[in-house]
């Protein structure tokens, strides 16, 4: 699936599909499916289908999204809580690769990264200032407590600070050793790049 992010570069949520909706448990289970494969020394994890239509507009560059919005989130959100361990723990190279790899392309000229996943209306900027953009675990906590107690953005930041929480979990378990907790994090992005498979069914815009 980071592979697909990486090499498809641009995805679009459209305007009739639904808002981001998975709850903390579907995001703990998510999280300890694919770390528990990747332990257990699984050669892949299917993680089901993915279905894009291609615009065919050049200029619109995205593929939109019919199927599998909220693994593609959720995906871009792990390696986002990654990317933010790394540049708390001084490995800003390393977490540079990682924004431009799967989260956001860095454009010339632009002030912000281009994001590789555009959510719906609703999500867009929730999406945008707490996973694309390097966004504090203060700031993050912030925009919790000001999103709607029931709202999809509320899901959304829930599941972002769930994953940080987890990627903070798994590389303390690792010891004190800071160079050891950054390799595992490093297995992690690169087990969603190369062994957590999807299928990817590509549909012709009507």
């Amino acid at each position: 699936i980071g592979q697909l992010l990486n090499e498809r570069r641009y995805f679009l949520v459209p305007p009739h599909q639904r808002d981001y909706a998975w709850p903390l448990g579907a995001v703990e289970q998510f999280l300890d499916d694919v770390v528990g494969a990747m332990q257990d020394g699984d050669a892949d994890y299917f993680l089901g289908l993915i279905v894009l239509v291609d615009t065919e507009n050049p200029e619109e560059r995205r593929y939109e999204i019919l199927d599998g919005q909220q693994r593609l989130a959720t995906t871009t959100m792990v390696y986002a809580a990654i990317r933010q361990w790394l540049r708390d723990n001084g490995e800003d190279q390393e977490a540079g690769k990682l924004q431009n790899e799967f989260i956001g392309i860095s454009e010339i000229g632009e002030s912000q990264d281009e994001p590789r996943l555009i959510l719906n209306i609703n999500n867009r900027e929730a999406f945008q200032e707490a996973v694309v953009n390097p966004c504090s675990e203060t700031d993050l906590r912030a925009r919790q407590s000001q999103a709607g107690r029931h709202t999809s953005n509320r899901k959304l930041v829930d599941a972002a600070m769930k994953c940080r929480e987890f990627v903070r979990t798994l590389a303390g378990n690792q010891g004190t050793n800071k160079k050891q907790q950054a390799v595992v994090l490093f297995r992690l992005a690169k087990y969603l790049r190369d062994q957590v498979q999807v299928n990817c069914l590509d549909v012709t815009a009507p």
